[in-house]
């Protein structure tokens, strides 16, 4: 019921651009927060199709975080990566995608670019990038390696392709949850294991060490250094 409600709501919104002729003109996105909150169900148990007060699913009946590990409120990709789309008729070609990673942060530097609006960096937006260069597919794009965390504070850096987990498990509602700053932290190569089922940081230890020391470089910045294992 939900899902159908967002889709009508949009549509509503979209309805009324077209009818206010401003569809070119208006930049539309479609994003959420965070993963959904649901967790795979195993075995035999129940799950909210057999009973609707259980928050768990098999995913052969539904799959709300897709392929990806874990849910809202964990570090993994289950409770971070989010559809993102994207409408602009006069800018975006229709059907194109993007492989770089953004994140809802860069809302901000976004829309600072997008209307002629210089960001001090000394005090404001020091974890926002403008994507506008995505949009539009003219000059380039860079940005910082994101850094996200779950809700009770586990860390994980994502750099291009790769992803270091700075603790040993979740940092949420999924087991392992683990405890964060406690090693030896998996490395994630996400091109090739988006599901993070393999943990590859004794095969890359030169990229895990890499990832690692740009975590403290921007972690630093706020909070006192990280005494890793």
């Amino acid at each position: 019921d939900f899902i159908v409600q967002v889709d009508w709501t949009v549509g509503q919104v979209l309805n009324t651009l077209d009818e206010l002729g401003l569809v070119d003109d208006t930049l539309v996105i479609l994003t959420s927060d965070n993963g959904s909150f649901m967790y795979r169900a195993t075995g035999g148990n129940e799950d909210h199709v057999s009973n609707e007060k259980v928050q768990a699913y098999h995913p052969e009946k539904h799959a709300p975080n897709h392929v990806f590990r874990g849910t809202k409120t964990d570090v993994w990709e289950g409770g971070h990566r989010v559809p993102f789309l994207v409408r602009w008729p006069k800018v975006v070609e229709s059907g194109s995608e993007s492989a770089e990673t953004i994140c809802l942060t860069d809302l901000f530097a976004t829309v600072a670019d997008l209307t002629g609006r210089e960001i001090d960096r000394a005090v404001e937006g020091e974890d926002s990038f403008s994507f506008l260069s995505l949009l539009s597919r003219k000059g380039s794009y860079a940005r910082e390696p994101v850094i996200n965390h779950s809700i009770s504070g586990m860390f994980a850096i994502r750099m291009g392709e790769w992803k270091l987990v700075l603790g040993t498990g979740s940092g949420g509602r999924q087991t392992p949850t683990g405890k964060r700053f406690q090693g030896p932290y998996p490395l994630y190569n996400l091109a090739s294991d988006i599901s993070e089922i393999t943990d590859v940081a004794s095969d890359e230890p030169e990229k895990a060490q890499a990832m690692l020391a740009e975590f403290d470089r921007i972690y630093n910045r706020t909070e006192a250094p990280v005494k890793h294992p």
